[in-house]
């Protein structure tokens, strides 16, 4: 399972690179389905602010948001979206025991 931060960070590529807060809500919940707990809308926003130097709970390290419309205006965005790792998620099912004989893995497009 992701982070907290990977899941924040995936909501905003899916959203195009920014998003408001019920936005941002909303797709990591569709990320997390059944994996959610009463106080998940409040470890979003720790997660955004922790990782944004617009905010005053920045922890210094990495700078990952922004605030689109200025602080308190409840959109954030990604700073750069070209310096985030890229990942690809392979379900291997019926094809794992070929692709362990292959050494190689099966991502077929589908839909």
């Amino acid at each position: 399972m992701n982070t907290w931060k990977e899941d924040v960070i995936l909501a905003l590529e899916n959203l195009n690179g920014s998003g408001s807060l019920e936005d941002i809500y909303t797709e990591v919940e569709r990320l997390r389905p059944g994996n959610l707990n009463p106080t998940w809308h409040s470890t979003v926003r720790r997660e955004i602010e922790t990782y944004s130097s617009d905010s005053m709970n920045y922890n210094g390290e990495e700078d990952l948001f922004y605030s689109v419309d200025g602080k308190g205006k409840g959109k954030w965005g990604l700073r750069d979206l070209s310096s985030l790792p890229s990942y690809f998620l392979v379900f291997q099912g019926d094809t794992y025991e070929e692709e362990l004989k292959l050494n190689c893995l099966w991502a077929p497009i589908s839909n």
